[in-house]
């Protein structure tokens, strides 16, 4: 039985104002959130956001960053990123094949990775300057991570 490893990120802020008068700040979120190019994220990547988000063999599910309109007054701004990865047999039965225990610590030690970390290429350091640069009578909730979540288990195609 095929095992399926994913895991997930979403980011989220809240702006003053209608979708049309905050355009040029919801296109700046999508410059900063543009999705990661294919096969470049492996374990301890210096490549910095996005590209050291995505790990080695993973594949990516989902990628959506944009502004919504919450109501005629509220824009939120959203990131959800879902990245996974298929291995041919049960989990921990290859270690070679399915290094888990490799992508379990990276996941939990998100904080140190350089993807996040890295001063000014880090996803960290972008977010605070994304925050910095927002007018404050618009920003209403800075962005920030709301969710991070590992899944794993048997079963997968």
């Amino acid at each position: 039985m095929p095992a399926r490893a994913s895991y997930e990120l979403k980011i989220e802020g809240i702006l003053k104002g209608s979708l049309l008068e905050n355009k040029d700040e919801i296109q700046k979120f999508r410059d900063l959130m543009k999705k990661p190019t294919e096969d470049k994220g492996k374990l301890g990547s210096l490549e910095g956001w996005p590209n050291g988000f995505w790990l080695r063999d993973y594949r990516l599910c989902r990628w959506e960053a944009d502004g919504y309109r919450y109501d005629d007054t509220l824009t939120i701004l959203s990131l959800y990123a879902e990245v996974t990865v298929f291995a041919s047999g049960p989990i921990y039965e290859d270690k070679v094949q399915m290094p888990l225990l490799e992508d379990v610590e990276w996941f939990y030690k998100f904080k140190k990775q350089n993807w996040y970390k890295l001063e000014k290429l880090g996803l960290e350091a972008r977010l605070a300057k994304f925050n910095s640069d927002i007018d404050t009578k618009k920003l209403i909730e800075n962005l920030r991570f709301r969710e991070w979540k590992w899944y794993c288990g048997d079963g997968g195609p």
